[in-house]
């Protein structure tokens, strides 16, 4: 598409300058995106969150107010009923614990900490067929701010956390459960110490342990990645900056992405992406304070919902650009963003009191009335049409393409687009300008589509309609009546006469500034060439073998100009 379209002050003209433009669409407002739960059986700070394979959600353990409290008890979602409802209780109350759904379907919990806040060693298994609790074997070592990842074998790694002493010690060691055996056995040692860190599993089975906390008062920017297949750690391409307790996340291409944390001098806003390829991290151009642990999950649509606190942004990766999303009735910190089996998003609380879950639905809608250009001339190009695309629910969408399909595709043209590349919130628009320019008489329509993963089925198709119309033939003047003995020249008057013979300018699609005519009798010979009306040249080129080549100074329009050819020569022509 030409450059020239895209700039704002073209599209002004183009919705001024739209002689037929769509009714507005009438739609009953968007739901919201965010729907609140049944209330949670009980507030769980640090409660452990993990989906289930049945697509239940599985919390357990947290505190309420204070950590004397904590909960050994457990609850689960059911989406299909939208509330909560007791499990069976661990054997023991625990928050902070790293919960992992294993392979068979069991769910792992290890580590975190207890009522005196001391870490555990201690690790238990919840079956959701039966609702029970088991324990299992305990880890070497008691940990809290450690990383829980399963492997592609079905083990559990984990690494590094907070050690049981005073003043409090970071591990750098790391060990691995076996669900076949029960047993956890050595995994090696990091490079250096990492606790509140992130780890993140790679699709070549690898894990990356990026950042966190390196000794009470120190973050760390030091990045490990562990081989499942030597058992081995080595040091890999380092943060920008040192940052703990942020988020990190594989996105579909397959690079990793840090959302929000805490640097030395305090929270850090800026998104990182790591290629594990080339062991390079890109800082991306934006900062925006996403806050300590957020809350991320890649959508289907390939955008990441980023939650901290009462806000929520969508963040595009292909683009590199944010938009909000809504507002989550929650209050205070957050817990867990875990994925629902119908894509929708659950989101526990993890605030102070909080009993509290909500439901976001990763669905956005739009308005775009269908599109009737009315009659035109067959074989003529039509004038422009401004059709406006307007977010009328919560989950903003960042199009990706606008296409014309269907039997009369090519009876419409695209010739402006602000939609692509754009990120739309509620209530925002975009522009598509199109032309009507019929290929044949009759009834004519194509679709126009939209695509954009965030809308349902990937795409918004918007009806196009037109109806071709040939082109008036006027009939032969009448003979006129000769007075005897009038010369010949008289019948017809010599003005009428050059008007019958003016050339019609053939002209093609604009490239930029120029734009390329045929029609002209090859008579006119070759030269340069002004094309003028009213003594105002609107554009100028070159004549060569009945080919036009003009630079355009001045808007043209469909009508009579008149052409100089060589400085000299000058015709009358009619310019389609």
């Amino acid at each position: 598409m030409p450059t020239w379209l895209r700039q704002p002050a073209v599209l002004v003209v183009l919705a001024l300058a739209a002689l037929s433009l769509p009714p507005a669409v009438a739609q009953a407002a968007a739901p919201p995106a965010w729907q609140q739960t049944g209330p949670l059986t009980a507030a769980r700070v640090g409660g452990t969150v993990v989906a289930l394979p049945d697509g239940r959600v599985l919390v357990a353990g947290g505190y309420p107010n204070n950590p004397g409290n904590t909960h050994a008890s457990a609850e689960l979602y059911d989406p299909a009923t939208g509330s909560w409802t007791a499990t069976g209780s661990m054997a023991a109350p625990r928050y902070d614990g790293r919960g992992v759904l294993l392979k068979d379907g069991r769910v792992l919990v290890a580590g975190g900490r207890t009522t005196s806040t001391a870490p555990l060693a201690s690790a238990e298994l919840y079956d959701p067929v039966t609702g029970t609790w088991s324990a299992a074997a305990p880890m070497s070592v008691a940990r809290y701010g450690h990383s829980a990842t399963l492997l592609s074998d079905g083990s559990v790694l984990v690494a590094g956390g907070w050690a049981d002493t005073a003043p409090p010690t970071v591990h750098a060691t790391a060990e691995r459960y076996d669900p076949a055996t029960g047993a956890w056995a050595p995994a090696g040692s990091l490079p250096s110490p990492h606790a509140s860190h992130a780890a993140t599993a790679l699709p070549d089975g690898s894990v990356i342990v990026s950042g966190g906390s390196a000794s009470e008062f120190t973050r760390t920017a030091d990045v490990a990645r562990y081989s499942p297949a030597t058992g081995l750690w080595t040091a890999f391409a380092p943060l920008p900056r040192p940052r703990g307790e942020h988020t990190a996340l594989l996105l579909d291409d397959g690079a990793l992405l840090v959302v929000g944390g805490q640097g030395p001098g305090g929270a850090d806003g800026a998104l990182l992406r790591l290629d594990p390829g080339t062991g390079s991290w890109n800082q991306l151009p934006l900062a925006t304070l996403f806050g300590i642990t957020p809350a991320a999950r890649q959508l289907a649509s390939g955008a990441v919902l980023v939650v901290n606190g009462s806000f929520a942004t969508l963040f595009d990766p292909r683009s590199g650009q944010l938009a909000a999303a809504g507002t989550p009735p929650l209050n205070g910190s957050v817990g867990s963003l875990v994925g629902l089996s119908d894509g929708d998003i659950l989101l526990v609380s993890g605030a102070y009191l909080g009993q509290v879950a909500a439901r976001f639905t990763p669905r956005a809608t739009v308005a775009v009335a269908p599109v009737d250009a009315g009659e035109q001339t067959t074989g003529r190009r039509g004038t422009l049409i401004s059709v406006p695309v307007t977010v009328t629910g919560d989950v903003p969408i960042f199009p990706r393409a606008t296409t014309l399909e269907g039997v009369g595709a090519a009876d419409f043209e695209i010739v402006s687009d602000s939609c692509d590349g754009a990120a739309l919130e509620r209530g925002g628009s975009c522009f598509v300008g199109l032309r009507f320019s019929p290929r044949a008489d009759g009834a004519r329509s194509a679709s126009l589509v939209l695509s954009a993963g965030e809308l349902a089925g990937g795409r918004k198709v918007v009806a196009l309609s037109g109806t071709g119309v040939a082109a008036a033939v006027t009939p032969p003047p009448a003979a006129p009546i000769i007075p005897p003995g009038a010369p010949p020249a008289a019948v017809v008057p010599r003005q009428v006469a050059r008007r019958a013979t003016e050339p019609r300018l053939r002209c093609g699609a604009r490239r930029g500034r120029t734009v390329v005519c045929s029609g002209l009798p090859h008579r006119l010979g070759s030269g340069k060439a002004r094309l003028s009306r009213n003594g105002i040249v609107h554009a100028t080129g070159t004549l060569k073998n009945g080919r036009l080549t003009l630079t355009v100074r001045r808007r043209l329009y469909d009508r009579r100009y008149t052409l100089v050819v060589g400085g000299r020569r000058a015709i009358k022509v009619v310019l389609d």
